[in-house]
């Protein structure tokens, strides 16, 4: 299943940098990809990708410079999402079912009133939760899947310089955004290939890149880790800030495709991406980075990760310890699997 996707990936990366026409661009050749799957369709589709990518990186600068000037990324969160209620009522409360999954059962939030300041503030706070849950737990699967790649045949190639180039990039750099466009496109024709009962099925366009670039990002920092350009708390900060950016951006392309009342659609589409399908995906995608990477890249990423779980770990044995109710359990869930091992 893996190398699926490795091939698909190694194929595009090769069809463009193979290109012998100055002016094809990465786009035009995605595109051709995605006709493949959508057809006529193929360009809104694209775009709406970009879109995704693009505001991703815009809210992450957003909440880094606010920051800066001593705001949380949680009050950004905020602030946005009161925003986001006056146009599409619902929308807070659709995405905390979307969170807490199909089998929440009856849980504090449901009595909360988001009209309230104080219930609309503890709302939020459940939203922040459960993204750095979230993000600490792909930190975890990340380093798994780092694991098994670094003792694969697939990792003895010297990489692709694309992929190398762009992690050495700036954080969020364009780079970046080109290799997400590809890596998303290539899970995209992936999943096109999978069994129809397969539970990727169930992961659209705009999901599948949320999913790319949580583990594109995963990857990104522990390199980044590595070469000492962050710090291990920064970049658990990076990607906690990356998941509250990410997460808007999602439930604003979202409500902008939907319209109208949307609580209960975002819910699905946040809980397609926080749940199996998410996961199982993300792991996947993080063997691909790391076979593509490289046996040296390679190594390089896992000396970073190794630097930033003990961190993480931390982080969730805190919140199994102080949580209570449904995010206890998810807690719990997370550390039952990748943990203790």
């Amino acid at each position: 299943m893996f190398n699926i996707l490795l091939t698909i990936s190694q194929d595009i990366t090769k069809k463009f940098d193979q290109s012998t026409e100055g002016t094809t661009t990465l786009k035009d050749v995605l595109l051709d990809e995605m006709r493949d799957i959508y057809g006529e369709g193929a360009a809104e589709k694209y775009e709406q990708i970009k879109l995704f990518l693009e505001r991703t990186d815009a809210n992450h600068r957003e909440i880094a410079e606010g920051k800066l000037e001593g705001r949380s990324s949680q009050s950004w969160l905020k602030g946005r999402l009161k925003t986001g209620e006056k146009t599409f009522p619902g929308l807070t409360e659709g995405i905390i079912d979307g969170l807490e999954g199909p089998d929440g059962g009856e849980d504090e939030h449901e009595v909360l009133d988001v009209k309230n300041s104080f219930d609309f503030d503890i709302m939020t706070s459940n939203i922040q939760q459960d993204i750095e849950i979230e993000a600490f737990s792909e930190v975890l699967t990340i380093d798994t899947t780092m694991d098994e790649v670094s003792t694969s045949e697939e990792s003895s190639h010297e990489g692709y310089p694309r992929l190398t180039n762009a992690l050495k990039s700036d954080l969020n750099s364009e780079e970046d955004r080109e290799m997400k466009q590809l890596l998303t496109v290539s899970a995209l024709k992936f999943i096109q290939k999978a069994d129809e009962d397969s539970i990727l099925k169930k992961l659209d366009h705009v999901q599948t890149s949320f999913v790319v670039d949580a583990a594109y990002t995963s990857v990104k920092v522990a390199y980044k880790v590595a070469d000492k350009s962050l710090t291990s708390e920064e970049a658990v900060d990076f990607l906690v800030d990356r998941g509250v950016a990410r997460l808007e951006s999602l439930v604003h392309v979202t409500c902008t495709n939907i319209g109208g009342k949307v609580g209960t659609q975002v819910g699905r589409v946040i809980g397609g991406v926080f749940g199996p399908a998410g996961s199982a995906l993300g792991g996947i995608v993080g063997n691909t980075i790391g076979k593509m990477a490289g046996k040296k890249v390679g190594d390089v990423i896992v000396t970073g990760m190794k630097k930033i779980v003990p961190i993480v770990k931390s982080g969730l044995k805190h919140y199994a310890e102080k949580a209570k109710n449904k995010v206890k359990e998810k807690v719990k869930g997370v550390l039952s699997n990748i943990f203790w091992r």
